[in-house]
């Protein structure tokens, strides 16, 4: 029987992303790290996104870019609402608005606001964002959000910051052993 390591590509593979994304992480990406980084991730995010299409039930909306759970603080600027991302892709995000209350009206379906994202890392992240969806939750309020016009700088951190929640979920493919 042979003990060949069939898994060693892809340990290797996950290995050389892990340090690109921490490179990408302390902004000390050189232009052809960047460029391949930036590749590496986009393929596995189109591998992973796919992944969640197929396992989609039937009647449901497939996702169209992969979105991760971040649990980081919101801002609805102008509107006193304050709350917490529940998961954040390149494309928008989800988040819980407590004890909202009659503020929750401002926020009708349709209606672009201008929210402040506080990211794990670096300083906060302003942008504009249609709301997508609302819905009661006690005396909250879920939303969901599509980003609009979104800065190429914001979106790569956004792009970083879901990968950050990816990788150690990967972990037990990627990692060496």
């Amino acid at each position: 029987m042979s003990t060949i390591d069939d898994s060693r590509p892809l340990r290797l593979f996950g290995t050389h992303l892990v340090n690109l994304h921490a490179k990408a992480k302390a902004g000390s990406l050189d232009a052809s790290e960047h460029a391949e980084y930036e590749r590496i991730r986009d393929d596995l995010a189109r591998m992973l996104v796919f992944a969640q299409q197929l396992a989609c039930r039937p009647g449901e909306k497939a996702r169209q870019a992969l979105r991760a759970k971040v649990e980081s603080g919101v801002k609805v600027d102008g509107s006193g609402l304050e709350g917490r991302m529940l998961d954040l892709s390149a494309g928008g995000f989800a988040a819980i608005f407590a004890d909202a209350g009659e503020r929750g009206t401002a926020l009708p379906s349709g209606e672009d606001v201008t929210v402040t994202l506080a990211l794990p890392y670096g300083s906060p992240v302003a942008t504009r964002a249609r709301v997508v969806a609302t819905t009661k939750a006690g005396s909250g309020l879920r939303a969901s959000f599509a980003f609009v016009g979104l800065a190429p700088q914001a979106l790569a951190r956004i792009e970083v910051c879901v990968f950050d929640q990816v990788l150690p979920q990967l972990s037990s493919l990627l990692a060496p052993q």
